[in-house]
């Protein structure tokens, strides 16, 4: 009983990480003195036209330096973090096979820690890394959403799928790259909105075994 307690309790970190990450990612955007790619000169963070990871860069578009940038590392570090808490949790939590209950955690934590490092020098490798581990987790914990009854689980994440294959088209590709930094935000959102509304129906199902056990 004291285990399912403690996961039931731990299953809050997500979500509540993720709420804070937007918060120091807000504060960091009013922080952020201005400029972006289509206009150097502009006044302060073009939700529009710049990147989540410019507000992690040294010096803001316009040459100054970024004042929220120590908000920004710090709000990826939760974010990160998190996420690798929840593959974690999603792998005790459903009934998976040994491939996927080992996997999901075992590829999710090195894809956390290398989107961390997306704000060094490192950027491109970072982000082909974290892409990298991240794939087989994603894959396994679709292939399960997928195939049980979270039906409104299975709908937002074919949604978020698309959104997350579009991201890495565009950045690959550059066709349609003015589009990507609006569709950045809204992904983030969603995925982070998903993965804490997900860990909070995990926890719903560990208080429910928690009443079972108590009875």
């Amino acid at each position: 009983m004291n285990r399912i307690l403690s996961i039931k309790n731990i299953c809050l970190i997500p979500p509540i990480g993720f709420v804070l990450y937007f918060v120091l990612f807000l504060i960091a955007a009013f922080q952020y003195s201005g400029g972006h790619v289509a206009d150097v000169d502009f006044v302060g963070f073009s939700w529009l036209h710049n990147y989540w990871c410019d507000l992690s860069s040294p010096l803001a578009i316009n040459g100054q330096i970024n004042e929220g940038r120590p908000y920004a590392i710090v709000a990826m570090v939760i974010a990160c973090l998190c996420l690798a808490l929840f593959y974690y949790l999603f792998s005790i939590h459903f009934h998976l096979s040994k491939f996927w209950k080992r996997g999901i955690p075992s590829l999710g934590l090195p894809s956390s820690i290398c989107a961390i490092l997306i704000f060094t020098p490192f950027h491109n490798s970072m982000l082909l890394l974290a892409l990298a581990f991240g794939l087989l987790p994603v894959v396994g914990i679709a292939r399960h959403i997928f195939k049980g009854d979270l039906v409104l689980f299975k709908k937002s994440g074919r949604l978020l799928l698309i959104l997350i294959a579009a991201n890495i088209f565009i950045y690959y590709t550059r066709i349609g790259l003015i589009a990507l930094p609006l569709l950045q935000k809204i992904t983030f959102l969603i995925a982070l909105g998903y993965v804490g509304i997900l860990c909070l129906k995990m926890r719903d199902d560990w208080s429910d075994g928690l009443k079972e056990k108590s009875k």
